[in-house]
C-alpha cells in the first residue's frame, strides 16, 4: 500500500523566546492494523559536545531505520536569541508509524548503546507523541 503523508511543521520563535512545534499528518498507513496513528519522537534540549552531538545523529538515523522512523529533522538552529539553558539548543523530531514502533525503538539494544553517546552530545528531554503534535518548550 502506497503511503501518502501530507505533513506540515512549522517552527517559530516568539518574542519570549518559546518555540513552538505542529504537526500534523493526514494519508493512510502501510502498516498493520495495530499500527493506526503515527507517533513521534522529540528530543529537545541544550548542547554538550558539537562532535558527540553529530556522532550521535548519524548512529541515531541509522538505528531508527529498524524500527520504521524517519529523522524529520536533527538540526541545531543557526542562532539563538533567547534561552535560559547555558548551552545552544538541540531538536530532534522522529516519524514512527505508531507509539509501540517509537517504544520498540527506545527499548532496543541498538538504542541502549547510543545511550552514552546521547549523554555526551546533550542533555536531553526524550517524549513520544500521538499524531497531531503540538509541542511548546
Amino acid at each position: 500500500m502506497m503511503t501518502r503523508v501530507a505533513l506540515l511543521a512549522v517552527l517559530f520563535t516568539s518574542l519570549t523566546g518559546c518555540v513552538s512545534i505542529n504537526v500534523t499528518e493526514t494519508g493512510q498507513s502501510g502498516y498493520s492494523k495495530s499500527c493506526k496513528r503515527t507517533a513521534y519522537l522529540v528530543q529537545s534540549g541544550s548542547l554538550r559536545s558539537a562532535g558527540a552531538l553529530e556522532s550521535y545523529r548519524a548512529a541515531y538515523a541509522e538505528q531508527v531505520e529498524d524500527f520504521d522512523g524517519q529523522v524529520l529533522t536533527q538540526q541545531s538552529p543557526s542562532a539563538v536569541l533567547h534561552s535560559s539553558q547555558s548551552g545552544a539548543e538541540v531538536l530532534m523530531l522522529t516519524r514512527f508509524p505508531c507509539e509501540s514502533r517509537a517504544k520498540a525503538f527506545w527499548r532496543s539494544q541498538g538504542n541502549a548503546e547510543l545511550a552514552v553517546l546521547r549523554e555526551q552530545a546533550g542533555d536531553l528531554t526524550v517524549a513520544v507523541y500521538e499524531r497531531g503534535l503540538h509541542v511548546n518548550f
